[in-house]
């Protein structure tokens, strides 16, 4: 094990100018690289999303979440107007003329930083931070980003709450229009169809119902005189009207005893008799008297008088038949109304029900209207009495005193550990590479035998001169070669600090 060591350690020792080289010559750039890099200044303000002072039930119209605000403060703010305003104003680059636009914003963005900080049960922080070569400059920008953030906040809060507020007042009012037309709609629509609507069907199939029951008992009552008609006339055939006309006259109840006294006696006596001959001068007597009443009258006198009387019975009879006729024309002709109305009553159920719909939702989204109108108006007055929700600034930004980056040591030693690591990688590979024979090992290994005895290189004291001259000689071109060179470049070819800024900005150095 020991040998082995001694072995290796022997070739890294013929093998150390390799090292140096790699390892000077990596650390050269590093430490050149932490002494010429340019120094940062980063400025920073905590501010913090403060609840409302005043609060309102949760109201998702009114305001959005507080990250949802910020995020949109933050683009807002990071647009490319404000960067050049600000940029510009302040005098951030001093090479302002030989920047284009685009590099302008594009280095403003790299060196804002925005951070939101939010969660469940926990305040809202944001934190601003700039980064500038100069450390006023850095806490002017961040002051101009939190005074432009606080006026964002205030305009956008107000401004959200305003238009909130406006557009439900018009939608309350467009929606109240609505409701009025679709009131008139359906006010014109039950006017035009008055006896055909679904709220008075009931009462029209009562009243079906009735009609066709009162159109029966018409009929009956018809059917009940038509039988009484034949009845009187076959009374009057039968009697000779004797029974028709219950309203007679003393005059003609007493004629008509009379003629039935004759009627007896003549059963019995003779057209001779005396009792005959008073009972015929009596009735003659007694027409006489009947028939001047009808002639004052103006009814049938003489032999028609019997036939006056049945007629009269009929005629009455007929006027009750005529008069019922007449009210079953009418109930059959309610009759056919109803059922008219009956059958459009379906249809315009279904188009009174979707009117009364379009009603309703027009109602449910007016109410909905009014109710987050009312909101918007309390927060708006929440908003103009500066009571809601707000950002407020924790950490006032100020001038840093010490230089954020780069880390300088860091950067240095980084180049040493990466040189050093470099040139003893380079010394592995080379080892790994070389499969020459320089060990008795190696002899036995490569040819199967065990020599007696080995004998080393020897060099003469010129070779270990010459050689260690040119070693040297590297080394101290290496040493005092880089350094030049990288300063040559940065006089002659692009400073040096810009370069290494954009590396060290990749590679998150800085």
């Amino acid at each position: 094990m020991k040998q082995e060591l001694k072995f290796y350690f022997s070739i890294f020792w013929r093998r150390a100018h390799l090292f140096l080289l790699v390892a000077l010559l990596i650390s050269a750039a590093a430490i050149a690289a932490a002494v010429l890099a340019p120094t940062k200044f980063v400025a920073d303000a905590l501010l913090v999303m403060e609840a409302p002072v005043i609060n309102i039930e949760d109201n998702p119209n009114a305001q959005s979440s507080s990250v949802e605000q910020l995020e949109i403060i933050e683009k807002r703010l990071l647009t490319r107007a404000n960067l050049l305003e600000i940029s510009d104003k302040i005098g951030v680059f001093e090479n302002r003329d030989e920047l284009f636009v685009d590099e302008i914003v594009q280095q403003m963005e790299e060196r804002t930083n925005f951070t939101i900080s939010a969660g469940r049960d926990r305040a809202t922080l944001f934190t601003v931070q700039f980064e500038a070569d100069n450390p006023r400059v850095a806490a002017a920008v961040t002051s101009s980003y939190v005074t432009r953030i606080l006026a964002e906040n205030a305009s956008y809060r107000t401004e959200r709450a305003g238009d909130t507020f406006e557009f439900f007042e018009d939608q309350v009012t467009q929606l109240s229009e609505e409701l009025d037309k679709q009131s008139a709609i359906i006010l014109e629509f039950k006017n035009s169809n008055i006896e055909a609507l679904p709220d008075s069907l009931e009462y029209r199939l009562t009243r079906q119902s009735d009609l066709q029951e009162r159109i029966t008992d018409i009929n009956r009552e018809i059917a009940d005189i038509g039988d009484q008609r034949k009845s009187l006339i076959e009374v009057y055939n039968a009697t000779r009207g004797a029974n028709l006309d219950d309203n007679r006259t003393e005059e003609q109840r007493q004629l008509a005893d009379l003629e039935k006294e004759l009627s007896e006696a003549l059963a019995i006596y003779s057209d001779q008799n005396p009792r005959v001959k008073i009972l015929q001068s009596r009735i003659s007597a007694l027409e006489q008297i009947i028939d001047g009443q009808l002639a004052e009258m103006g009814l049938p006198t003489g032999d028609a008088r019997q036939s006056s009387v049945l007629e009269l019975e009929l005629s009455s009879l007929q006027r009750k038949v005529n008069g019922l006729e007449q009210q079953r024309e009418n109930a059959q002709a309610e009759l056919q109304d109803i059922d008219r109305t009956l059958k459009l009553t379906p249809s315009n159920g279904i188009t009174l029900e979707a009117l009364e719909r379009d009603y309703e939702n027009l109602q449910i989204q007016y109410d909905a209207a009014v109710v987050s109108l009312s909101e918007a108006k309390l927060e708006k007055r929440r908003q103009d009495l500066s009571k809601g929700e707000r950002i407020s600034v924790l950490r006032e930004p100020v001038v840093p005193r010490e230089p954020s980056s780069p880390n300088r040591p860091l950067i240095a030693a980084g180049g040493v550990a990466l040189g050093s690591a470099a040139g003893v990688a380079l010394i592995a590979l080379l080892e790994l590479l070389n499969r020459s024979i320089r060990r008795p090992a190696d002899l036995t290994n490569a040819l199967g035998i065990v020599p007696l005895a080995t004998l080393p290189f020897v060099r003469t004291q010129q070779e270990v001169v010459f050689r260690r001259s040119v070693i040297a000689f590297f080394l101290a071109l290496i040493a005092v070669g880089v350094p030049l060179g990288l300063y040559l470049v940065h006089v002659y070819i692009v400073p040096l600090d810009l370069f290494f800024d954009k590396i060290l900005s990749r590679v998150g150095l800085s």
